[in-house]
């Protein structure tokens, strides 16, 4: 494992980009909001696969028809980042 420092933003744009066939499969629509210079320290790939298991997870158990919201923002009361996932119909 080796930490670096990642954009969080940018990276699940990458991930929700190459999800998104998968999305439109089933007629449901991803959407990414990002704050900018959201940035972490961690191994990239690790992450990756973390975001791309929950963003996959969000598309297999959506409803068709839905939109999947995906945030990055910081938690300015801990100074730490959060990453969102929530399902609308």
């Amino acid at each position: 494992m080796t930490p670096e420092v990642v954009d969080l933003g940018e990276l699940v744009r990458g991930v929700t980009s190459s999800l998104s066939i998968l999305a439109e499969e089933r007629q449901q629509r991803l959407q990414v909001t990002s704050a900018e210079h959201v940035r972490v320290s961690a191994d990239r790939l690790v992450l990756r696969d973390a975001v791309t298991n929950v963003v996959d997870n969000a598309i297999k158990y959506a409803p068709s028809g839905s939109t999947i919201d995906v945030r990055v923002d910081a938690d300015t009361h801990h100074d730490s980042p959060r990453f969102v996932r929530r399902r609308r119909m």
